[in-house]
């Protein structure tokens, strides 16, 4: 499997082993294993990885974001609050699924530690 096919897999929340069954039972829980091939998912699992890159990512955005809009229109404070308070976590949980299944695929495709065969 090249990288681009576990980049794929991780990115459509698949199974990394076989790429057809779903990698998630709830929002952020990994199934016990895949409903398509049987392959153990729960023993595997990216850590704070998934958290620290959604975390950085989205600090930089917002705080970008807030500083243009704040030169450029200088808005009342309220407004900042209003505005970034849900895209940050709105941003932030939904790109947290899709890392951790990116990081869950690279990790198959590495041949990391809890998925050695």
């Amino acid at each position: 499997m090249s990288i681009l096919e576990a980049t794929k897999r991780g990115l459509r929340l698949r199974c990394p082993a076989c790429g057809k069954g779903s990698l998630y039972q709830a929002f952020l829980t990994v199934d016990a294993k895949c409903k398509a091939c049987t392959f153990p998912l729960k023993e595997h699992d990216a850590a704070d990885g998934p958290a620290y890159v959604v975390m950085v990512f989205m600090s930089i955005f917002v705080i970008t974001s807030a500083l243009w809009l704040e030169f450029t229109y200088n808005p009342p404070a309220w407004l900042h609050v209003i505005l970034w308070i849900p895209i940050t976590l709105g941003g932030s949980l939904l790109l947290l699924r899709y890392v951790k299944s990116l990081f869950i695929a690279l990790q198959y495709h590495y041949n990391a530690e809890g998925f050695r065969q």
